[in-house]
């Protein structure tokens, strides 16, 4: 990771890429003012090795862009929750998930409990120490959801 005053450096690999998005992320959750509740955090960049030309409407496309998603969450997960004393992670999936893509994300996302967001949230299963991450929020609904659980 970086230190304090280090400058970012354009990562070589995915991995790279990657370890240093969750860096960022951990960083800032570190950085919450004392007492208040963890800040929403967005971390929005192409999670694909390759150009992708989604918007072509292929399903191969779909498919990739949702692997890659699921991969970097899983990623996520593994990096904020130092077992077995970390923070609860609940990783949201978008209201508009296929079923396929959230049945997916409960198999490859190790360490987090994945949820649907579809009928919305049960807050009081959350506890303000839990950390929850949206995977692909896209309907009024998910950013309304993220906003009030921040």
């Amino acid at each position: 990771g970086n230190s304090k005053g280090s400058v970012a450096s354009i990562p070589k690999s995915n991995n790279e890429r990657d370890n240093q998005a969750i860096d960022a992320i951990k960083a800032a959750i570190k950085k919450k003012p004392s007492g208040k509740s963890i800040p929403l955090i967005e971390c929005e960049f192409p999670p694909l090795g390759a150009l992708n030309k989604l918007g072509d409407g292929s399903l191969r496309s779909t498919l990739e862009a949702e692997d890659a998603n699921i991969a970097f969450a899983s990623k996520l997960v593994k990096g904020l929750a130092p077992f077995p004393f970390g923070p609860k992670i609940n990783v949201f999936m978008s209201s508009a998930a296929s079923n396929s893509y959230v049945t997916k994300a409960k198999t490859k996302i190790k360490g987090g409990q994945v949820l649907p967001l579809k009928g919305g949230v049960d807050e009081e299963v959350l506890s303000e120490k839990d950390i929850c991450v949206m995977v692909t929020p896209s309907t009024r609904s998910d950013y309304q959801i993220a906003e009030k659980l921040a």
